[in-house]
């Protein structure tokens, strides 16, 4: 367990490494267009550049989300954070309470 946490800190941190902080204005206008139709009432938007793709973390209401843009405004991927237990599906949260009983949620994402 502990090889496969280290393994994905190193993952990410090769990402981050990767990735450039670029304003709103910089960003081409079919992923600008594509974002504000999808989430027209996002706050705190912060953009990043990924090689060819353009990803936005913002806060939709209170919850933290990152969505992933192709540079033709098509959508990539996007991750949800799920603050409570009961967002998971109920397989999930059954298998966490059993494998792991005692141990409190803190969170988790959803990728799609």
């Amino acid at each position: 367990m502990k090889k496969i946490l280290i393994a994905c800190l190193f993952v990410m941190a090769g990402v981050s490494l990767q990735a450039q902080k670029i304003s709103a204005d910089k960003l081409p206008s079919a992923v600008l267009e594509n974002f504000k139709k999808l989430y027209p009432t996002a706050t705190e938007t912060k953009w990043e550049k990924e090689k060819d793709n353009y990803e936005a973390t913002f806060k939709l209401n209170t919850v933290s989300k990152e969505i992933v843009f192709y540079a033709d405004g098509k959508v990539v991927q996007s991750e949800d954070e799920l603050n409570s237990i009961n967002d998971l599906p109920k397989e999930i949260k059954d298998a966490f309470n059993k494998e792991y009983p005692g141990y409190k949620y803190i969170k988790s994402e959803k990728i799609t």
